[in-house]
């Protein structure tokens, strides 16, 4: 394997603990290497061949496992060994097909395409269930290409494709046979009997040629030439005419048709050429490189083409800028808006006008690459593109000066910015003299006025009874916004549980709602650490109430914490419902020595904090001990029973005082009898003593 060294190679494809082996001996008997499968029983070692497949005249070694089990089993492999001093290249799998063993055989071909290289073929009898194929595999400067370049199997042959088994069981060496200077190669099927005899195509190199009789485009026609030309590789030059199928394609600035296609006859070694001439159309403002691509194929079977099947040649547009034809521009850009401060919430688009100024020569197919952040939606992003940054077309040509006016949706933006900056660059064919690469910023301000509110339902709550059962309490709270910018929708709420002494309230659930979607909350109990209640607590309770809260060092309290997002309008509030479970047997317990109180108040807290101030509220539900507030009811009786005695004592006081006499009935009947002339029992109405009449 070396041009000092020669070596034996033998192969054992049960050795190396049945994962096969091979190795090397001198011609002295002397052990120089040895190689190992991987797999057990994959036969690592039946074929072997060495030759030199990338002409560093020292041989490569090929070592096959037709038995390796592959992703199912017996798809086979080989192993490919550059040179005896270096570790395998590759590990060649053919069509992983199952049960095809691909490395029963390997045999070299020698250069059958006359590209230097040596060539190689492997077969895999039983692959396709056992019909068979046979690879060809080609070498090259850094070896064997990893890739076959052709399969042959019985179907490739007409008629032959349905009796054939164990195509490849026996495949020969390279030899030309038919003397056309390429090697054939003999392939044999033993279990149906057949051998085939496959010969090989000549070989022809083409190459393509494209030329036109201008370095640039201007105002005036292109004349385009464009050729085809091929040799024969071998001795026998027996391919005088190939037939092509040329295609010559122009982008779509040219005046008329812009694309061709021709069958081509071309004779060996003189070559097929046509001439064709085109003119740009004058209103097309695109000045980006013409393009012309020319391709070709060969379209019969009796020869093997090689060489560049597609060439395309870009020529420039003149653009009045010096010999090189490439323009050097000096640009340099400003900015301007129509505000330069934000109130986030009140203003809905940002405006900002970009202004360039050319002093170098003219600027061609100009654009323009924003970078703004992701709350910013520039409103006619569909004429740009996204990269990295957002590219605009700006202008097609900047002789001197030009503008663009650009619009943003800001109806995005969050309360955790405080200031908004947009960076923007011009780039245009050619080279700019001096980076132009400008920022402008908008500071951001933002004015809202959140807030809390909170009620219990239901307000009141006795205690102390003894049918007192639990009773559950909601506690709801608004949060909302006045003002125009969003505010963040982010709340803590504080509810007392339990005393030092007992298990008095508990938390049963807790929903949030906003637009009619749920509010994520999660709950942790902790010790009360605020040490002090809101400043609008109602005091006047303060001195005959307990006073249940997370103010209390006594107190546990539950710490639910919320985020809804952001309340972006005035118009949007979310609530929250804390349905708490109040133990008023406990209650009763608990507080029946508290001689002097006449109430509990039970308070749950509610603060959001805001981006200058912290707000705060609270709910609170009053719970009154039925001990204190009732009265026995033989009192309601004997009070009654009291009052109906004095009442009848005052009318017998009345009566003998004669308070119920009718005295003024009395006398209007003597006034009436006198009157007729009848003598009354009282001489007078107002004094007895006094005469009704006088004489």
């Amino acid at each position: 394997m070396g041009e000092q060294v020669a070596v034996i190679v033998g192969g054992s494809p049960r050795g190396g603990s049945l994962n096969g082996a091979v190795k090397m001996y001198d011609f002295d008997g002397n052990l120089v290497r040895e190689f190992f499968g991987e797999e057990p029983g994959s036969y690592f070692g039946s074929s072997v061949l060495a030759v030199d497949m990338n002409n560093d005249q020292i041989d490569d070694l090929l070592v096959g496992a037709p038995m390796g089990s592959g992703s199912t089993y017996d798809e086979g492999y080989v192993y490919v060994y550059l040179s005896i001093t270096r570790s395998y290249q590759a590990k060649l799998t053919g069509s992983r097909k199952t049960g095809a063993r691909f490395g029963t055989l390997i045999s070299t071909l020698g250069d059958i395409d006359l590209d230097g290289y040596q060539d190689i073929a492997i077969s895999a009898p039983f692959e396709d269930d056992g019909i068979g194929a046979v690879y060809i595999y080609r070498g090259g400067s850094k070896g064997i290409e990893i890739v076959y370049s052709q399969r042959l199997s019985p179907s490739s042959f007409q008629g032959n494709s349905g009796n054939v088994r164990g195509f490849g069981l026996g495949i020969s060496k390279g030899k030309d046979i038919d003397g056309n200077g390429h090697n054939d190669l003999v392939v044999g099927a033993f279990k149906s009997g057949q051998v085939f005899v496959i010969k090989t195509r000549s070989i022809i190199d083409f190459q393509l040629s494209l030329d036109t009789n201008v370095s640039s485009i201007g105002n005036g026609p292109i004349a385009i030439k464009y050729c085809i030309y091929y040799t024969q590789k071998g001795k026998v030059k027996d391919v005088r005419l190939v037939n092509f199928k040329v295609k010559l394609n122009m982008d779509y600035r040219v005046n008329g048709e812009n694309n061709f296609e021709h069958t081509w006859v071309v004779p060996l070694e003189r070559g097929a050429c046509e001439n064709l001439t085109v003119t740009i159309q004058p209103s097309m403002i695109d000045i980006q490189p013409f393009r012309i691509t020319l391709s070709a194929d060969v379209t019969q079977t009796e020869a093997i083409a090689l060489g560049q099947n597609k060439i395309e040649k870009l020529i420039p547009f003149s653009h009045g800028c010096g010999d090189d034809n490439v323009c050097q521009t000096d640009i340099s850009l400003e900015a301007s808006s129509d505000k330069k401060l934000l109130v986030l919430g009140l203003d809905n688009t940002l405006n900002l006008d970009i202004f360039a100024d050319n002093h170098g020569e003219p600027g061609y197919q100009c654009l323009l690459y924003l970078n703004i952040p992701v709350e910013l939606d520039y409103r006619n992003k569909d004429k740009c593109k996204k990269n990295e940054s957002l590219i605009c077309p700006f202008a097609s040509s900047l002789p001197s000066t030009a503008n663009m006016h650009l619009k943003f949706d800001i109806t995005h933006l969050t309360t955790d910015k405080d200031s908004i900056l947009v960076q923007f660059e011009i780039k245009c064919l050619g080279r700019n003299l001096t980076p132009n690469k400008q920022a402008f910023v908008w500071n951001v301000v933002t004015k809202n006025s959140p807030y809390i509110e909170g009620k219990s339902e239901p307000n009141n709550l006795y205690y102390g009874n003894e049918d007192t059962s639990d009773q559950e309490i909601t506690h709801t709270f608004t949060v909302g916004n006045f003002g125009p910018s969003p505010a963040k929708l982010v709340v803590t709420f504080l509810l007392p549980i339990v005393d030092k002494e007992a298990n008095l309230f508990k938390v049963l659930s807790v929903k949030g709602l906003l637009n009619g979607h749920s509010i994520s909350c999660s709950q942790k109990y902790r010790n009360n650490e605020r040490g002090h209640r809101p400043e609008n607590f109602l005091v006047e309770y303060v001195n005959k109430s307990v006073i249940l809260d997370c103010s209390d060092n006594d107190s546990a309290c539950v710490e639910i914490s919320c985020d809804g997002g952001y309340l972006y309008r005035s118009s949007e509030t979310a609530t929250f419902d804390i349905k708490i479970n109040a133990d008023l047997k406990s209650l009763g317990s608990r507080y029946k020595s508290e001689q002097f109180k006449d109430s509990i108040i039970y308070v749950s807290s509610a603060f959001l904090n805001n981006s200058t101030t912290r707000i705060e509220n609270y709910a609170s539900t009053l719970i009154f001990s039925a001990s204190k507030n009732s009265v026995p009811l033989w009192i309601y009786i004997v009070g009654a029973l009291i009052g109906c005695l004095l009442l009848l004592l005052v009318i017998f006081l009345l009566y003998k005082c004669h308070f119920f006499d009718r005295v003024y009935k009395e006398k209007l009947n003597d006034e009436r009898l006198m009157g007729q002339g009848v003598e009354t029992k009282d001489p007078g109405i107002d004094n007895p003593n006094d005469n009704v009449y006088s004489e």
